[in-house]
Parts: structure tokens; sequence; C-alpha cells
């Protein structure tokens, strides 16, 4: 005959304390164990040994309490928002630099502006024209050599 004549115990877990010590006990499948919650802290008070091993009553589970007082458990470590900051950035420096990438130049030269003939771009301030100068009259220069006078 395989298996036992009882049926399988309460499974570990907090219940009512039996032993009228605190609002609950936690129990480990087999045994009451010193640790109880008193309005959500949790102490250490041994149980009566000599109802250590009497199951808890189906149907008084508990929450888990909250170890706060003299037995902390590790808490999670809180979440921070300098993770999510740090991979923003480094999105956008990856984005700015595929961009700058992508955008160079094919003959790998520095950046230099183009010349441009004024077709090319509009002008930005309007043309002043300036004013207009007659160049001076000049005689036109002597070929004919210059008359003697015939001396007396």
């Amino acid at each position: 005959m395989s298996g036992s004549a009882y049926p399988p115990g309460p499974p570990p877990g907090w219940y009512r304390d039996p032993f009228g010590q605190a609002d609950g006990r936690y129990w480990n499948g087999s045994m009451w164990t010193d640790a109880v919650s008193r309005g959500g802290v949790t102490l250490h008070v041994a149980p009566d040994p000599t109802q250590a091993t009497v199951p808890p009553v189906p149907g008084s589970e508990l929450r888990t309490p909250v170890p706060t007082g003299s037995d902390p458990a590790p808490s999670a470590p809180r979440s921070s928002a300098l993770p999510i900051v740090v991979a923003i950035v480094l999105v956008l420096a990856a984005l700015a630099i595929g961009f700058l990438v992508i955008n160079r130049s094919d003959d790998d030269s520095p950046a230099t502006p183009t010349a441009t003939t004024a077709t090319d771009t509009p002008a930005t301030t309007p043309a002043t024209n300036p004013p207009v100068t007659e160049p001076p009259v000049t005689q036109p220069p002597v070929t004919e050599p210059p008359a003697t006078t015939a001396a007396p």
C-alpha cells in the first residue's frame, strides 16, 4: 500500500496564531515556527512546545506580513529614473551619429561651404548700385609734331 493513511497537512504559510501570542504565526509544513506577526511586524516568539506540531485550522490562512522591526528581510531595490535617462541619452546620441554618417559627403573631405552664384541663392539684402560717374573726358593724344617757327 503506497501513501499514508493521513491526508497531507496544510501547506507552509502564515496562519492565525493558535497560541494567541500574535496575529499570525508561520507554519513550515510540519510545525509552527517562532516567527510571528503582530500588527504587520515580524517578531520571534517561541511556540508552546507541547502544541508545536498541531496543524493550523483550515481556512485560517493569512496574507504574508510585511517583515519590519527586528527581523527585516532584504527589500527589493528601489527603482531609479537614472537607467531610463541614460538609455534615452544613448539612443539620441546613436541617432545623431547615424544622421551625421548618412549625410556626410562622399569624398570624405571636411564639410566646407561651396561657392554659389547669385542665381543659386536669393538676395538677403537689397542690392545698392553705386553712383554712376562719368569718366573724365580726355583729349586724344596729339600725333603731329609741334609747329616750328622759322628763324629770321
